[in-house]
């Protein structure tokens, strides 16, 4: 009987790691979520929550969508209901796949991202998903507000922002 044999893909890259500095912009001791700002197709949109681990959908809200000028961007109707932490199930307008980048200069990944629009108020524009900073490779340091990923050209930085993520909070 022959051996089957398993063969991964490894890609050489640069090791991630944070620094005791990095975490010195920030006021301490917190427990601020990692909220910042990506670029979608050639939108800025502010108030993205990466979630590590508690998402399995990549969520956009309607009124975030409708401002987004991307000739061709249309949903795909979709019956998938979402349910929240409390329970509460939501319906979703459909599905959009699109240019998601992270990072700034040459340290910035750009991935295809599927987003489930939903028409309901939210504090957050977007919410990335795990499986969206699984492709990225990312490593999430919550302590610091700070995600680190592989780029072609170094470790890319998407960084927190401390005041932001506090406004939501107390608009939430």
């Amino acid at each position: 009987m022959a051996e089957h044999i398993s063969k991964i893909y490894r890609q050489e890259s640069t090791p991630i790691t944070f620094t005791d500095d990095e975490a010195d912009r920030l006021l301490h001791p917190h427990n601020d979520a990692l909220i910042g700002e990506i670029r979608v197709a050639d939108n800025i949109i502010r108030r993205v929550l990466l979630v590590d681990n508690g998402s399995s959908a990549g969520i956009m809200i309607m009124d975030a969508f409708s401002r987004l000028r991307i000739e061709g961007a249309v949903l795909t109707p979709t019956r998938t209901p979402l349910y929240g932490f409390v329970g509460e199930c939501v319906c979703a307008a459909g599905t959009v796949r699109l240019p998601v980048t992270i990072g700034d200069g040459p340290e910035r990944v750009t991935r295809m991202v599927e987003l489930i629009v939903v028409d309901r108020p939210s504090v957050y524009n977007v919410i990335l998903r795990r499986s969206t900073l699984n492709a990225l490779k990312a490593v999430v340091f919550t302590y610091q507000l700070a995600m680190k990923f592989p780029t072609g050209s170094g470790v890319g930085v998407f960084r927190g922002n401390q005041e932001g993520a506090r406004k939501c909070y107390m608009e939430g």
